[in-house]
């Protein structure tokens, strides 16, 4: 086999990531890297500020916003990620938002549906892809990322597969009352070793988010295309001008994650930097990603070929905690 196939089976083809062409709303590290500070995960969005973002995506930009608008699932979309750490912990935030008011005002039953924190009913997977080697490792979640061996299976039947040598995957539940939490490691053959539930890794929910602004797509429907985020910047606007109301429809998510489960300090964070890419899907079982912080082509995948068991194939660049430039 040679080594560029190589690479590829074990998930390091692109261990710098590649930049997707995006409209530059979409951001990565634009503001930093990540604070060094401890999170009172009891305090809601207190202890959180706008230093602390390391990828910006867009509104209104989630497989949903790609069907007509009498559609009635509900929104699941990714708007900015946080990201703070200090010696024993990391912790990160993301935003999201659901746009309906000010892009599809007229579709109320959207709007009736209410907001993913708070529905019991639905319990969708999110992924947290971490890589905390740089450049090339061995040890990797990659194209062979398969439980126990079995080539059907990956991490929760997701397909979602990761080419930028992704060593950590974390993976929890929209409904945070739901605590399998489950943390994977790489293997040297780009598997997965899938350890026990981690009781320790803490999720919380809330509602509203910290951006000032709620910059998204004004279009909507099958008659968009699935590239618009690589050149349709004129359609996109501040929804709050247009209505839109983040106090009322949009929430956030909090994790925690012992540094000690990934097996780094907080020292190590600030001087190397670890990279980072959040993965939203719609439902659970064989739900390939639908949004992405950073954001990544690969969520276009399962609009384009729902039934497909080909897993998507993340490539974007990592958003960065700590370190340097």
């Amino acid at each position: 086999m040679s080594s560029t196939a190589m690479a590829d089976q074990i998930g390091n083809d692109h261990p710098d990531g590649v930049d997707q062409g995006l409209v530059n709303y979409y951001k990565i590290n634009e503001t930093g890297r990540g604070q060094w500070k401890t999170i009172d995960m009891e305090q809601d969005l207190h202890d959180w500020d706008s230093s602390m973002l390391i990828a910006q995506g867009v509104a209104n930009d989630d497989r949903r916003a790609y069907r007509d608008a009498q559609n009635s699932e509900i929104p699941v979309d990714l708007y900015a990620l946080y990201a703070a750490y200090d010696s024993s912990n990391l912790y990160l935030m993301w935003e999201m938002v659901n746009p309906t008011d000010a892009v599809t005002p007229w579709a109320q039953e959207i709007l009736w549906h209410g907001k993913l924190n708070e529905r019991d009913d639905l319990d969708f997977p999110f992924y947290i892809a971490l890589k905390t080697d740089k450049g090339i490792t061995s040890n990797t979640i990659g194209q062979n990322a398969f439980i126990g061996g079995d080539t059907s299976r990956t991490i929760w039947n997701s397909r979602n597969a990761f080419t930028q040598g992704i060593t950590d995957l974390v993976g929890i539940h929209s409904k945070v009352e739901n605590t399998d939490t489950q943390l994977f490691k790489g293997t040297n053959y780009g598997g997965l070793n899938a350890t026990p539930s981690y009781s320790n890794i803490t999720v919380m929910k809330g509602n509203s988010i910290l951006s000032k602004e709620v910059n998204g797509f004004t279009t909507y429907g099958s008659g968009r295309q699935t590239d618009d985020v690589k050149h349709d910047s004129s359609n996109i606007v501040d929804l709050k001008t247009r209505g839109h109301d983040p106090n009322k429809y949009d929430f956030h998510y909090v994790v925690k994650i012992p540094l000690s489960n990934l097996g780094i300090s907080g020292s190590y964070i600030q001087q190397n930097g670890i990279g980072v890419q959040v993965v939203s899907t719609y439902s659970g079982d064989k739900s390939r990603g639908t949004d992405s912080l950073p954001y990544d082509m690969a969520t276009k995948a399962e609009m384009q070929d729902f039934d497909s068991t080909i897993p998507s194939k993340y490539s974007s660049k990592l958003a960065m905690i700590g370190g340097s430039n």
